[in-house]
């Protein structure tokens, strides 16, 4: 008498909850991914001020004068420019 063959695999139940549990950690993950890539564009976008600022003051100190730092962004929630005015016209932009 010939015994019945087990077949291996997995039902397509099993794949389907297994497909949802990982649609679900993945839901969970992406606030936290974005989280991330915000804080590094505001890390990217800190050094570049830092170094803009850092680079107007040596300009100022070699040059025995001042010097102006004009703020410029093209992001709708923010104000499109802050500039600091000298006598001067020696100026410095960072682009956000």
């Amino acid at each position: 008498m010939r015994g019945i063959i087990p077949q291996e695999g997995f039902t397509l139940v099993e794949l389907m909850v297994t497909i949802a549990v990982m649609a679900i950690i993945a839901l969970m993950a992406a606030p936290s991914m974005s989280n991330l890539l915000e804080s590094k564009r505001l890390d990217a976008n800190q050094r570049d001020l830092i170094n803009t600022l850092s680079e107007a003051k040596s300009q100022a100190i070699l040059g025995r004068q001042n010097v102006s730092v004009n703020l410029n962004s093209t992001a709708s929630n923010t104000p499109t420019s802050l500039n600091w005015k000298t006598a001067s016209n020696n100026t410095l932009e960072l682009k956000i």
